[in-house]
């Protein structure tokens, strides 16, 4: 597993009475320090077995990162990766850190929309990691999602019939 070397406030863990039937918009902000190496992953959002994350609310912010070539991922990773694989860039990928940014689009990947539907299969993290080069400039990074636990709405089709 690509275990986060770092930990954002939202990514610390919860109760298993906490997490039943829990749903909020987790948002959490992580000061990025220059001089973070490349390839450094940050924990930002923690999440558990079962949660579903709804599509349109998660994005990432980010300050300028570095002067030139570092990229940031957005993805998961698994407490527990033997079953299900980690995916480091599954959310988005090699957003550009030589400026300020905001992303919402995620990528459209049959991975990420599985986790999305489906539920998490395992606890892990909603992950941030920085690319190509290490950071030579201070700033924070934010990611936002809207979590839930349990069955997700489902849209009814009984007016079909």
């Amino acid at each position: 597993m690509t275990r986060p070397t770092i930990l954002a406030p939202c990514a610390q863990p919860l109760s298993g009475k906490e997490r039943q039937e829990f749903c909020l918009n987790a948002k959490d902000t992580y000061t990025v320090e220059s001089g973070t190496a490349a390839d450094s992953t940050v924990g930002m959002i923690r999440f558990y077995k079962g949660m579903h994350l709804d599509i349109n609310s998660l994005g990432i912010a980010w300050e300028q990162l570095a002067a030139a070539t570092t990229t940031v991922d957005v993805g998961w990773a698994y407490d527990d990766n033997t079953t299900h694989a980690d995916d480091p860039n599954g959310f988005f990928d090699g957003l550009d850190a030589t400026a300020a940014g905001v992303d919402t689009d995620m990528l459209d990947t049959g991975k990420a929309f599985s986790l999305l539907e489906n539920g998490a299969p395992e606890d892990g993290y909603i992950t941030v990691t920085i690319r190509d080069a290490a950071t030579d400039v201070e700033g924070d990074v934010t990611v936002s999602a809207g979590v839930s636990y349990g069955n997700p709405p489902q849209a009814s089709t009984e007016f079909l019939s």
